[in-house]
């Protein structure tokens, strides 16, 4: 299984805001949906790779996506603001 560099995650992470940029979300969120099924270095920048996703997954409307990105952001870094924003909005 490949395994990823800090670099290769901090270039993908660039070419899936671009991909935003241009309303690519769902190619956005199975890419890195895809992505987070191989292992990464330690110090590769999985929080604003994942946060990409929950991007698309938000500016397009796909809560179930959002909410999933969410809750591995959280896992990672419960301090992101418009991660704890959205999970506090999403409570009954």
């Amino acid at each position: 299984m490949v395994s990823y560099t800090a670099e290769q995650v901090a270039a993908f992470v660039k070419d899936m805001a671009a991909w935003r940029g241009i309303g690519r979300f769902r190619e956005v969120i199975v890419s890195v949906d895809s992505f987070l099924n191989h292992p990464m270095a330690e110090d590769a920048s999985k929080v604003a790779l994942i946060l990409e996703g929950f991007k698309a997954a938000r500016e397009s409307d796909d809560n179930e996506s959002a909410v999933k990105f969410a809750v591995l952001i959280a896992a990672e870094d419960p301090e992101v603001p418009s991660v704890k924003a959205f999970l506090r909005d999403m409570r009954p």
